[in-house]
């Protein structure tokens, strides 16, 4: 299993520690596995921590921050466990590495760590480090820390970065320009001094809290840092000091306070408003006609889609179903079709374009002679009695009588 082969100095490393049985089974270990750190050969004192991932069996996570490192320390990490009665041990290492600055060294700094320390006033018993790094006469400290306390006010009591000698004397305020809350708790402070007027930067450094009149104020410190730096704090763009931070915070604050409906910005409030028309184009109700050209205006855009929409709508049965009278004008293609004046509208139109149909009925007076052949009347002469033509009539009694018709 792989394990982090480095580490930044000031970091945190992470890792995960598996228990498995010799079947290779994630199994939970008889208790929680023990870690045991040395640096550069020789055992330390420092606490990682293990704890065992929730609902997940065989499976804790690790992990660790020294308490002091330097670029090039070499840790060792030993893990050890009981796995059903097995035991279970695995070493490795991580080497550490200075913190990158974009070009590393171009401007020297060195990174440390305080341990924890809390009461009322600590000076002396709180845990200190000493600087030996033949560094040049650095410029300025970056110190980061977690506090938390009781104290009433910051006029009662006092928390500053000593020097190990020379000036000044009394230290550097990391207080200046702070306002702490009451009572408060993990509250995150970072200051960044000038050390211009310190002579001497080899040597214990101290971060001192003393309650001066005694007021019994209690303050606690955790995750304490100190970073040197000979970079001039002029030459970093800007003045990063704890006054500067809070009146920096407190310009952003003042941007929060915008109010929309009081119309600060102008034309804010039509805004407001015309973003709730769902009809928009642009200049909503202007005329956009260019003077002397043809193009219609809004509302005849508006009545040309009208119309146009109506047209979309006819239907074959609509063409069926429309009434004789007035669908048609003199010379159309109407005119020109067989209108009904009933239902009864069969008519054959015969291949050599005659049309052919039942004749039901006729006008009076309708047939004259040209409408009758020669052969037709030839044909009804025949079937008639004419003059000088002799018929047989009989009687009731069975008699016959010649008759001649003149």
């Amino acid at each position: 299993m792989s394990r982090p082969a480095t580490l930044k100095v000031g970091s945190t490393s992470y890792w995960t520690i598996m228990t498995y049985t010799s079947a290779g089974v994630l199994v939970d270990a008889d208790s929680t596995p023990t870690v045991a750190v040395k640096k550069n050969g020789t055992a330390v004192a420092d606490v990682v921590t293990v704890t065992k991932r929730s609902a997940t069996t065989g499976i804790y996570d690790a992990y660790y921050n020294p308490a002091s490192e330097s670029e090039g320390d070499c840790f060792t990490i030993e893990e050890t466990a009981t796995i059903s009665a097995q035991a279970y041990v695995q070493s490795w290492n991580f080497e550490i590495l200075a913190a990158e600055r974009g070009t590393d060294d171009s401007s020297p700094s060195r990174y440390y760590t305080f341990a924890n320390g809390s009461g009322t006033d600590y000076a002396d018993a709180y845990t200190n480090r000493d600087v030996a790094k033949n560094l040049p006469k650095v410029q300025k400290a970056i110190v980061r820390l977690k506090i938390s306390g009781n104290a009433s006010s910051s006029s009662d009591w006092r928390l500053t970065l000593n020097p190990p000698t020379g000036n000044p004397s009394g230290g550097f305020d990391l207080l200046d320009g702070v306002t702490l809350p009451a009572g408060f708790s993990n509250y995150i402070l970072q200051a960044e001094v000038d050390l211009a007027a310190c002579d001497n930067v080899d040597g214990s450094w101290y971060i001192v809290f003393e309650d001066f009149n005694n007021y019994g104020s209690v303050l606690s410190i955790a995750d304490a840092s100190v970073q040197f730096s000979d970079v001039p704090i002029a030459s970093v763009g800007g003045d990063a000091t704890a006054a500067n931070q809070t009146s920096i915070s407190n310009a952003i604050a003042a941007l929060n306070d915008f109010d929309p409906s009081s119309q600060t910005v102008a034309n804010v409030g039509l805004v407001a408003v015309t973003t709730t028309n769902s009809d928009m184009r642009g200049t909503d109700g202007a005329n956009t006609v260019v003077p002397n050209t043809i193009a219609p205006d809004n509302a005849g855009i508006t009545a040309n889609g009208t119309a146009i929409s109506s047209l979309n709508n006819i239907t074959v049965q609509q063409v069926w179903d429309a009434l004789t009278s007035g669908s048609y004008v003199s010379g159309s293609f109407g005119e020109r079709l067989l209108v009904s004046q009933g239902t009864h509208r069969t008519v054959q139109v015969t291949g050599s374009n005659h049309v052919a149909a039942d004749v039901h009925e006729f006008q009076s007076d309708s047939i004259t002679a040209a409408a009758i052949a020669a052969d037709a009347v030839t044909e009804l002469q025949t079937g008639l009695v004419t003059v000088g033509t002799a018929f047989t009539y009989t009687n009731g009694a069975g008699d016959t009588h010649n008759v001649t018709i003149s």
